[in-house]
């Protein structure tokens, strides 16, 4: 039972990290990545759809399983089942943008930008638990 309500969490700590791009705005995302990956001018007209793209089928995961995205989310229950279809959706548009990416960046750009989205996971985990713990005072 412990395992099963450490996975849960963990869960919902991923759905939560895959909303960094709805948490800040999206230009101000666009042009952290623009500035990091050191983009092309070509690059950046086929980076900015993609991004766009992914921010919106994020967006779509989440009103498909009758989620409000906004920050009010934690105090929304989440079935466990649930949580692993979200988690399934998020993972394949991951996926599909990942796909798209590696066919526009370099190599070493790819892996900035992997970098760049762990170093943003870790920032959205660290914005959560302060927001849990406020909330639980």
């Amino acid at each position: 039972m412990v395992s099963l309500i450490k996975g849960s969490k963990a869960i919902v700590v991923m759905i939560f990290m895959s909303f960094t791009f709805d948490v800040l705005a999206e230009d101000d995302i666009f042009s952290k990545f623009k500035a990091r990956l050191n983009l092309s001018d070509e690059q950046i007209q086929q980076f900015e759809p993609i991004l766009t793209d992914h921010r919106e089928k994020l967006l779509s995961v989440m009103k498909k399983q009758g989620i409000n995205p906004n920050p009010g989310l934690l105090k929304d229950k989440i079935g466990f089942r649930q949580l692993r279809t979200i988690k399934k959706d998020i993972d394949k548009v991951y996926k599909q943008t990942e796909d798209q990416l590696v066919d526009i960046l370099s190599k070493e750009q790819f892996h900035e930008y992997k970098k760049a989205q762990e170093e943003l996971r870790i920032e959205m985990r660290a914005g959560l638990k302060q927001r849990y713990l406020e909330e639980r005072k």
